[in-house]
Formats: C-alpha cells, structure tokens, sequence
C-alpha cells in the first residue's frame, strides 16, 4: 500500500528510504524538482508522521518513522 502518498510522495520517501544521508538539496537534483517543491514536501511527510531529521544539517539524516509503500 502506498498509505496514501502522491506520485511526489512517494518519490522523495523512497529515495530517503534508499539513502537517508540526501541532502534537500540533493534530493531536488535527484528528483529534478525545485528545492522549495522538495522542503514543501519534506513538511508534508513530517506531519504525516513518516519522516524526522536526525542530528543537525549535513551531518544529519532522515529517519524513516512510518511506512510509505513502495519501498
């Protein structure tokens, strides 16, 4: 199951799920999509409660909390 999440969704989680190191910034140029799409996204999936950064910018990492599908 997908748990509900858009084709965008979908995209930017299972990528975090393969390499939770990404920046948003890389993330964006992974995706080919505008970092400002990504951060809206990233906000999205936080309050949905399937993603938490973990420590403090680069050196940090997402952490994957729920299960978005697909992955």
């Amino acid at each position: 199951s997908s748990a509900g999440l858009t084709g965008l969704e979908s995209r930017i989680f299972s990528e975090l799920v393969k390499n939770p190191g990404l920046s948003r910034t890389e993330l964006a140029n992974v995706l080919g999509v505008k970092l400002d799409t990504v951060k809206e996204y990233i906000k999205k999936l936080k309050r949905r409660k399937l993603l938490k950064r973990k420590g403090k910018t680069s050196a940090g990492h997402w952490e994957i909390i729920g299960k978005g599908g697909g992955a």
